[in-house]
């Protein structure tokens, strides 16, 4: 079978209908059509949003292809980059520029027909399932683009053929097969800042006979995150910098208690003065909006991402009438997230700095606080790696003279997601850091008495500002350690499929075939 030539074939011949798949009978006839007629002669050939293989498929949904020459053209580097330029597209589930969004989820990249949401839009590879995470979400990034032919976009709701996650449309992503060669591309950048740096290198093999063929694609893409505080537009605040302030936090970096300072000793939020005593309400002063904090200042206006990517596919005509096939894929997905420290207030877990405490401005009475915890920002570190296989065999046959197709297939897709989270503190820690506490011989802040030590525990005092040095202060690696732990959340999400189906044509009526479509379906 000459592969290239019923390639074009199949572009120019399939394209305003789109296709889910094309069986090997249709590619012989066509073949043989072309050495006979010398034209070639596409018989029957499935259309995404279709059970039922015909000729005159053409008008009856409204499907967009894109081949790959039309992905090349437009200069993108992601499955999603090129599907969000579509019309039709939505906004995105999750952007990356979604600061405080987490879980295995962020990341990936979504599309959502209409806004009718991710979870509602199906994604195909080849016509069966991409797998999901845990919140039903399909990850088109997982896909090679270097791996892809082209891409069928249904933009008509399909949930009587697919079911309920096909309500939006269906986007059906139809990969290389029986590739002959080998080619590598790679992309370099940076923003014009000279921050957020990327890199994407990609690499395609294939070999092909008379029966069969193997293709396999290689990529690894790298983007570096990207600051709110390097951006004019996200380093002020809310407004940028013509209202300074907007958005700012009175739970500040700097710390502050509740209690009289400044004139009169009015009760209000007060503040250490710049050189100021801690130990005394003296050095203390109310706080100002100047002095709150301006958290864009940590958080990240883009997330980091590192991607490593590798799909096979095979399938060979075991006979005229039957063929194998079947898909493998690898993705290996790390995202990094970092967002202002945690607004601590010791009001809302309960946790006022104890009377007894050795940091206490007003020895005797538990004093409430407020502290962002400027010192370690919180960060995400996202994994999720993905084992996807998915095989079959399809064919043709005849029955009183109409042709008849069938196929039996299995999807098996594991998800594994680890999110590794610092920047919590741990209120079992805090707790005994702010509770009674003293000075050892060496200037260290200890729990609970000389007496009757803490084993382990360093006391803590909020009311220092970050930046500032002494004792508990919060810049000390020893007190991180122990105020703030790795928190780890582990996820396992596995799909397995099985189908069989068969359709044809029953009878002719003036308008045309009358078919049928039939099968069973089991997913998990």
């Amino acid at each position: 079978m000459n592969h290239r030539n019923l390639r074009t074939a199949m572009r120019v011949g399939m394209l305003p209908a789109g296709i889910a798949i094309a069986l090997a009978p249709a590619f012989a006839s066509a073949q043989e059509g072309g050495a006979t007629q010398g034209a070639t002669t596409l018989d029957r050939i499935e259309v995404t949003g279709s059970r039922i293989r015909g000729s005159d498929m053409e008008t009856q949904q409204p499907i967009i292809t894109l081949s790959r020459q039309d992905i090349e053209r437009q200069g993108f580097t992601s499955v999603a980059d090129v599907l969000q330029n579509l019309t039709s597209a939505g906004s995105p589930a999750i952007a990356r520029s979604e600061a405080l969004a987490s879980g295995e989820n962020v990341g990936g990249y979504y599309v959502d027909i209409r806004n009718l949401g991710a979870t509602r839009t199906l994604v195909l590879v080849n016509g069966k399932r991409l797998g999901a995470t845990t919140g039903g979400y399909q990850d088109l990034s997982q896909i090679p683009m270097s791996a892809i032919d082209r891409i069928e976009v249904l933009k008509d709701g399909a949930s009587a053929i697919y079911g309920s996650d096909a309500i939006a449309g269906v986007v059906n992503v139809i990969t290389r097969k029986r590739y002959e060669g080998a080619e590598a591309s790679g992309y370099v950048g940076q923003y014009g800042e000279g921050d957020g740096d990327t890199q994407q290198y990609s690499f395609t093999m294939g070999s092909s006979g008379d029966r069969g063929g193997v293709t396999l694609s290689v990529e690894y893409s790298k983007q570096e995150p990207v600051a709110a505080k390097d951006r004019w537009f996200s380093k002020y605040g809310n407004a940028g910098p013509d209202y300074p302030g907007s958005g700012w936090s009175p739970i500040s970096q700097n710390g502050s208690w509740f209690g009289p300072c400044g004139p009169g000793g009015a009760d209000t939020w007060c503040t250490l003065n710049q050189g100021g005593d801690p130990s005394s309400v003296s050095g203390y002063h109310p706080i100002t909006p100047a002095e709150y904090a301006n958290s864009n200042q940590q958080m990240f206006l883009q997330t980091g991402i590192e991607r490593r990517s590798v799909f096979a596919n095979a399938n060979y005509d075991i006979t005229d009438n039957i063929t194998f096939n079947a898909d493998i894929l690898y993705n290996h997905r790390s995202t990094d997230q970092q967002i202002a420290g945690y607004p601590y207030q010791s009001g809302a877990f309960e946790t006022p700095l104890s009377g007894d405490s050795v940091f206490n401005p007003t020895p005797g009475e538990d004093v409430d606080f407020r502290r962002r915890l400027w010192d370690v920002p919180r960060t995400t570190q996202s994994d999720l790696e993905t084992y996807r296989f998915a095989g079959g065999l399809n064919g043709y046959f005849e029955v009183a003279g109409r042709g008849w197709d069938w196929d039996v297939g299995a999807l098996l897709n594991r998800n594994t997601s680890t999110k590794r989270g610092h920047g919590d503190m741990s209120l079992i820690a805090s707790r005994q850091a702010l509770g009674p506490s003293y000075l050892d011989a060496d200037g260290v802040a200890r729990c609970g008495t000389a007496a009757d030590p803490i084993d382990g525990c360093l006391a803590w005092n909020p009311l220092l500002p970050y930046g500032v040095a002494g004792p508990g202060a919060l810049s000390d690696p020893a007190l991180q350690s122990f105020l703030f732990p790795v928190f780890t959340d582990t996820g396992l999400t596995r799909t397995t499929s099985y189908t069989a189906n068969v359709s044809g044509g029953l009878f002719d009526l003036p308008a045309g075939e009358v078919g049928l479509a039939v099968g069973v379906e089991h997913r998990k």
